[in-house]
C-alpha cells in the first residue's frame, strides 16, 4: 500500500490562500476570496468597515457605562437574555466572543468573523472554530445536516479564563440570519 502527500500548493482547496494583516488587505482582494477576520472591531479596522452584524455589536472598553470593560451588545435580547455581555475585567476569569458566518463582498464568497472583547475571546473563538466537536454542536443548534451548506449566522460564546488562558468556551446564543437556511 502506498500513501501520498498532497502539499497545500497542489491542493485546489488552498489555491487562493493568503495570510495578511487586515490593514494590508485591499477591497479588490477582499471581493475575490473568502475572508476570515480575526480580532475585535477596536483592533481590526476592516471589521468596522463591513456592514454591521445583525444580532450583536461590540461595546468598546473605552466607552460607558462600564469604562474599562469590553462587552458584546445583544441587539435584540429575548426573555432572560442580557442586553450586554461584559468581560470580567482584570484579573480576567471570563470573556465573550462572536463567531459569525456572513455573506462575502460578492455572492460566491463568505466571511468568517472571530471576534472577542479582548484577546482571550478572540483566541477562544479561533479555537472553537477549529474543534470539530464544538462546531458540530453549533451546527446542530443551527439545524444543519451533514451535507447542508452552513447558513449565515452569529453566535455568542462565553469564555472561561484561568491563569491568563482561555480554558473553556460554550455557546450562549446562536442566531441564524433571516432567510438563512442550509441547502444541499
Amino acid at each position: 500500500m502506498t500513501t501520498g502527500h498532497v502539499s497545500r500548493q497542489d491542493d485546489p482547496r488552498f489555491s487562493n490562500e493568503a495570510l495578511k494583516r487586515a490593514e494590508l488587505l485591499t477591497w479588490d482582494e477582499a471581493q475575490t476570496t473568502n475572508l476570515i477576520l480575526v480580532g475585535s472591531p477596536d483592533a481590526n479596522s476592516r471589521l468596522r468597515q463591513l456592514p454591521p452584524l445583525q444580532h450583536f455589536d461590540f461595546k468598546s472598553s473605552r466607552s460607558e457605562p462600564r469604562l474599562g470593560l469590553g462587552g458584546i451588545v445583544n441587539v435584540h435580547p429575548g426573555p432572560g437574555e442580557e442586553e450586554v455581555y461584559y468581560s470580567s475585567g482584570n484579573p480576567y476569569t471570563s470573556d465573550y466572543a462572536v463567531l459569525a458566518m456572513l455573506p462575502g463582498l460578492k455572492p460566491e464568497h463568505r466571511i468568517l468573523v472571530l471576534a472577542g472583547t479582548n484577546t482571550y475571546g478572540v483566541q477562544a473563538a479561533a479555537e472553537f472554530a477549529c474543534r470539530a466537536d464544538l462546531v458540530s454542536g453549533l451546527l446542530a443548534r443551527l439545524g444543519v445536516r451533514e451535507r447542508d451548506r452552513i447558513p449565515d449566522f452569529e453566535a455568542l460564546l462565553e469564555v472561561k479564563v484561568s491563569g491568563g488562558v482561555p480554558v473553556h468556551s460554550g455557546l450562549v446564543l446562536v442566531r441564524p440570519h433571516q432567510g438563512a437556511a442550509g441547502t444541499r
